[in-house]
């Protein structure tokens, strides 16, 4: 019977150890920055991960998890995980029409993301983005 009951204790265990891991990885991946559109919205994480949210008729639905949007491959390594270190907003206008500009950077090592989100007054269903690299160290990068 003792043999049992501390096996079961080890199960126990296990499966609140499982269970805080795991609730401890689901609280990291959480929105930090937030571009609203009228009827889309993107989240980004810490990371830069980002996640699309419908927001059709004033119901805000997930369209799936956080994950990396795009990523850059140099000498085989595989980035995808960048720091938010800036943010910004900004009026504007161009060719295309009026609204706002949102501008997310993160680094990772010597490189750094730019990730420029432009939201028309004209189309709110849209979110236009550009993504740009920028290596700020010495080593050249190839």
């Amino acid at each position: 019977m003792q043999k049992y009951s501390l096996n079961y204790q080890k199960i126990f265990i296990g499966l609140v150890l499982m269970m805080v891991v795991s609730t401890a990885s689901f609280a990291q991946t959480r929105a930090v920055v937030n571009v609203d559109g009228t009827n889309i919205s993107l989240e980004f994480s810490s990371n830069l991960h980002s996640r699309v949210i419908s927001r059709i008729e004033g119901n805000s639905q997930p369209m799936g998890n956080f994950s990396p949007s795009e990523c850059i491959v140099i000498d085989g390594k595989k980035y995808q995980d960048f720091s938010l270190s800036d943010r910004a907003v900004k009026e504007w206008r161009d060719e295309i029409g009026t609204g706002m500009q949102f501008k997310i950077t993160g680094v990772s090592g010597e490189l750094q993301k730019d990730i420029t989100i432009t939201k028309y007054d004209d189309f709110p269903s849209m979110l236009f983005l550009q993504v740009t690299y920028t290596n700020d160290g010495s080593n050249i990068l190839l």
